[in-house]
């Protein structure tokens, strides 16, 4: 017999601020499975098969099982979701709405076309018009 090497993916964990994920895990007992801390919660996802990522809530760390990212009406939820670390953002950066990581995500204005802003007479201009 050789010996047996896997070459999986190698995991990272993406922070999504603003952010909840369903599917909480139940253990065998139908409570769902949480951690106070990020460090063991993470420990207890590699090890539960099912498990997509965290969702942070009420000073608790959940096991989810859903891969869908909901916008939470709560600021301080948050979401740690399993990426191939090739897919995932520095860190220090998040995903914006357009896929690429950045600091900051702007908030865009959607009432103007590319290249021209909104002018405070209301109306939309080329960039250097205003």
């Amino acid at each position: 017999d050789g010996a047996q090497f896997d070459f999986s993916t190698p995991v990272c964990w993406e922070e999504i601020s603003a952010s909840k994920m369903g599917g909480k895990i139940k253990s065998t007992a139908g409570k769902a499975i949480k951690s106070k801390k990020l460090a063991k919660a993470k420990d207890l996802c590699m090890e539960t098969d099912g498990c997509t990522g965290l969702y942070y809530t009420k000073n608790k760390y959940f096991l989810v099982s859903k891969n869908k990212v909901k916008d939470s009406s709560k600021s301080g939820d948050k979401v740690f979701k399993i990426v191939a670390c090739e897919e995932s953002c520095e860190s220090g950066t998040q995903r914006c709405d357009d896929g690429e990581c950045r600091a900051q995500c702007e908030e865009e204005d959607d009432t103007c076309p590319d290249g021209t802003d909104l002018c405070d007479d209301g109306v939309c201009r080329h960039i250097h018009m205003c």
